[in-house]
């Protein structure tokens, strides 16, 4: 697996190209709004950049977001 970590992000992710699709696992201690945009922006950056349009993810957030960063 292909783990992509940074002392600046809140979270860690991890991407493995499988047959046809892309799997993805994120763990973060805490999720907040900022957390799951940076997060999702980050596995469609990769997507993009490495041609994949199927993608899988699993998220272990120890937390949810709030209803007021929901809204």
């Amino acid at each position: 697996m292909n783990e992509r970590s940074n002392e600046n992000k809140p979270y860690t992710i991890k991407f493995e190209p499988r047959d046809g699709y892309l799997y993805v696992y994120g763990y973060a201690k805490q999720d907040s709004f900022d957390t799951s945009l940076q997060f999702w922006t980050e596995i469609a950056a990769y997507c993009k950049n490495n041609k994949f349009s199927k993608v899988l993810v699993e998220e272990d957030f120890a937390t949810d977001t709030s209803i007021t960063e929901k809204y």
